[in-house]
């Protein structure tokens, strides 16, 4: 060790080890070292290749679009005052609440697809009776529901009832919006 640090040549440490009798001869210090050497180097083969071999089991696991795919949607908590109607076939043709928001909110929530609510469009020009519902779909556009306010009651609905709700694109003028969980006069 005294040889590496360079504290002693290598003559002096052989001289001080035979006094010693620890060290016999220049061969047998040179062998020991060569076969730590191949043992060391098998072990540094061995490292690289379960870490080559970890690497590929990881990248089988993720996929390889897993770095450049889209986040993930994930469906938000239904509200508690929801009223669902289902057809036959079990589609949700119609949701109503007492506000449009929560409309937007549980059609992502127990809609079609995952959704996430994402704002509040009350028209271009706004109509008091009418709100377009903007939602993001898992690896698609924008899409929105049309959420009205059922005459004579106080209460908001999309859907006839009858079919299932529709989705329609997100129209360039759209009007006033309001991100979802912002809500005027609250």
């Amino acid at each position: 060790m005294s040889v590496v640090l360079g504290l002693v040549t290598l003559e002096e440490a052989l001289s001080r080890g035979e006094s010693a009798g620890v060290i016999t001869s220049p061969q047998s210090v040179s062998a020991k070292t060569a076969g730590d050497g191949k043992r060391w180097r098998a072990v540094a083969v061995a490292l690289v290749a379960l870490s080559a071999v970890a690497g590929l089991v990881g990248f089988r696991i993720a996929g390889p679009g897993a770095a450049a795919s889209k986040p993930a949607v994930t469906r938000p908590v239904p509200p508690a005052d929801v009223e669902l109607v289902r057809d036959g076939d079990g589609a949700l043709v119609q949701i109503v609440a007492t506000d449009p928001q929560d409309v937007l909110i549980a059609y992502c929530a127990l809609g079609p697809a995952p959704c996430e609510p994402q704002e509040l469009f009350y028209g271009s020009p706004p109509d008091p009776g009418q709100r377009l519902g903007v939602l993001r779909q898992a690896g698609g556009p924008r899409a929105a529901i049309e959420i009205r306010r059922r005459g004579g009651i106080y209460d908001w609905a999309a859907g006839d009832g009858i079919a299932p709700i529709p989705l329609r694109t997100v129209p360039a003028d759209a009007g006033v919006a309001l991100p979802v969980g912002r809500r005027p006069g609250r």
